[in-house]
């Protein structure tokens, strides 16, 4: 079925099983936290809405006002001189105006097609001349700032300067970022404009660089673009050795040099190699389905609240083939899941989302098995759960681990003495909305007992447990420590530390029950 036909079989399901509400809106019975209890209850909220939001998109009328409604709010943002700002009122902003303008560039070819019959596309490429002209005077103004500064540079006999001040010789990846624009966008520039513009080109051919992975993605389009094709397989190539492969998760960019943007997300980065991949090695589809799956193994774990976000995915997937959009949304025949040859299709099972909830015995044997008949990717994730003493359940991780250690002077615990709670969080990925929920033994008081943001985190103390909250998780360690009072003697239980994505409630990780002895 296609994607269409899918959002009306949800529709139709009504609120027994509403598959619009967001997984971790749905999940509770997975969490180990009630969604009420964080500080993310809009968070998912806004989430749902948004599902029960994507039948509008199928809605020409709809979808017609909307996108008249945007155009008329990005014209009013625009400023006289053709850039755009932050807010109206201010200033224009050349950082603004490149991003504005390299969507409304991708954006072209599109609206060449789609936006005849309404005044839309007349205004978007008045839009368009109008910013491409401020960023043309930009370029010329620092190029002449450049050549003056060569000129000095070449009469002292100095070395070239590579630094950020406002005379710089070697450009910026703001101009980078202009050149490329410029290669999408013709709006037919005076003489000026093209001298700066070949003076660049000719300028920074024979340079290498210090770039990031995106300004050597743009570099790679660029000079495919003005037919230097062995330049632009060098870019690609230097690209291509900082790239990592996994299994799980594709091919992306494991280095400071993948720069974040955009509520410091990686996805501009990513979209700009794909389409560099696209345009200079056509033919190697593989690297490119490859980021694909690593865009998608991303989405699963963070939020995007970006609608630049959403753009540069939206690129990544469909770009401007209409023929390959219509096929990747159609969404293929669902998986089927048996255990022990048993098909598992009651329970709480949902169209195209294959959530299958139900309650076995424990003479229950066999395989669990899952026949993917798609070739689209997708992933399956497995939870159980049982009922145990405290002492016996051990550590456990999917995608993080966690590990709390009790500190404390040598010889034994007794009353009164102070206690220092580490955590120690390994993320392989960043994680958008993570838990830790730190139970305590009955005889540990907090030293603090206000709850409030701290060390990057909010913290909440409880009466047994001490629960933590990060909006943002990033990739790599990440260490908590908590100062307890020990209060009573005895032999204690610590129970459980659990560390989980809310958002993607399958990434979590556990660390097993502490025996705690007071004299």
């Amino acid at each position: 079925p296609s994607t269409m036909q899918r959002l009306r079989q949800w529709n139709d399901k009504g609120t027994s099983q509403d598959p619009f509400i967001s997984e971790w809106e749905k999940n509770e019975e997975i969490r180990d936290m009630l969604l009420k209890e964080t500080p993310w209850t809009l968070c998912a909220q806004s989430e749902t809405t948004m599902r029960k939001n994507l039948m509008k998109f199928f809605d020409q009328q709809t979808m017609r006002k909307r996108i008249d409604n945007a155009t008329s709010r990005l014209k009013t943002l625009q400023c006289s001189d053709g850039g755009w700002a932050w807010w109206k009122g201010m200033p224009s902003s050349e950082y603004a105006t490149l991003s504005v303008m390299e969507i409304l560039s991708r954006m072209h070819a599109n609206l060449a097609t789609s936006l005849n019959e309404t005044g839309v596309k007349y205004d978007l490429e008045r839009m368009m001349t109008k910013g491409m002209e401020y960023l043309d005077k930009i370029a010329v103004e620092q190029v002449f700032e450049m050549r003056e500064e060569e000129k000095t540079l070449i009469g002292e006999n100095k070395k070239p300067r590579d630094t950020r001040s406002a005379t710089i010789l070697l450009p910026t990846e703001e101009l980078l970022h202009y050149l490329y624009i410029s290669s999408l966008f013709d709006n037919h520039p005076g003489n000026d404009v093209l001298d700066a513009r070949d003076y660049l080109m000719g300028y920074v051919k024979n340079k290498n660089l210090d770039l990031t992975i995106y300004g050597k993605a743009v570099f790679a389009v660029m000079m495919a673009k003005n037919g230097q094709n062995d330049k632009a397989r060098d870019y690609l190539r230097s690209l291509r050795e900082y790239a990592v492969i996994s299994p799980d998760k594709g091919m992306y960019f494991d280095t400071p040099k993948a720069y974040y943007s955009w509520c410091d997300y990686s996805i501009p980065t990513v979209t700009m190699a794909i389409e560099a991949i696209q345009m200079v090695e056509p033919e190697d589809k593989e690297s490119v389905e490859l980021m694909r799956k690593w865009l998608l193994s991303q989405k699963r774990v963070q939020q995007w609240d970006s609608e630049l976000n959403a753009v540069n995915a939206i690129q990544a997937f469909f770009g401007d083939n209409k023929m390959e959009m219509e096929e990747r949304l159609e969404t293929g025949q669902p998986a089927t899941i048996s255990l022990g040859g048993k098909t598992l299709g009651n329970g709480s099972s949902v169209e195209g989302l294959g959530y299958v909830r139900m309650v076995v015995t424990d003479s229950v044997n066999g395989k669990l098995c899952f026949d993917k008949k798609s070739e689209h990717t997708s992933w399956a994730t497995v939870s159980t759960q049982s009922m145990r003493r405290v002492a016996e359940i051990g550590d456990a991780s999917m995608g993080m681990t966690v590990k709390r250690e009790i500190l404390k002077d040598n010889g034994p615990l007794k009353v009164g003495d102070k206690v220092k709670i580490r955590i120690t969080i390994e993320a392989d990925q960043d994680y958008d909305f993570v838990q830790i929920v730190d139970k305590r033994a009955a005889c540990m008081e907090p030293v603090n007992i206000l709850s409030g943001y701290r060390n990057g985190c909010y913290q909440v103390k409880k009466d047994n447990v001490t629960h933590y909250y990060f909006s943002r998780l990033r990739k790599g360690t990440t260490t908590l420590e908590t100062e307890y009072y020990i209060d009573r003697a005895g032999q204690y239980e610590t129970g459980t530390c659990k560390a989980q994505c809310a958002y993607s409630p399958a990434f979590s990780a556990r660390a097993a029950s502490i025996t705690v002895n007071v004299e």
